[in-house]
């Protein structure tokens, strides 16, 4: 039930409008809805949606350039996402403390 409010909210408001999406949905948190629409959506469609994120997030930064006095009034909405699909999102590696010993080399992926 609550999943399908969950899509239906998604559906009407877009993927990415996650703060919206949960202020409706009280008292779930937009992490919380973001979390819970990429385990309910296939891997593709999860990966396009970051894909896109990841477009218009370089598109804003590189719209900056120069432009410090215009920074507060532009948001990442304002730029639509580039069609360059050669590109992937970067992926961060995270260092981990362990109290254990360790065999071999750990690699934690963080999306």
């Amino acid at each position: 039930q609550e999943d399908e409010k969950l899509r239906q909210h998604v559906e009407a408001h877009g993927a990415g409008k996650w703060a919206e999406i949960a202020r409706i949905l009280r008292p779930r948190t937009d992490n919380q809805c973001w979390r819970r629409w990429k385990s309910l959506n296939s891997g593709v469609e999860v990966a396009n949606y970051r894909k896109s994120v990841h477009k218009k997030k370089k598109g804003l930064v590189n719209n900056f350039v120069g432009r410090e006095k215009e920074r507060p009034d532009l948001t990442i909405g304002d730029f639509p996402a580039q069609d360059d699909d050669d590109e992937e999102p970067p992926r961060r590696f995270v260092e981990l403390a362990c109290t254990a010993p360790v065999h071999g080399l750990v690699v934690v992926y963080i999306d």
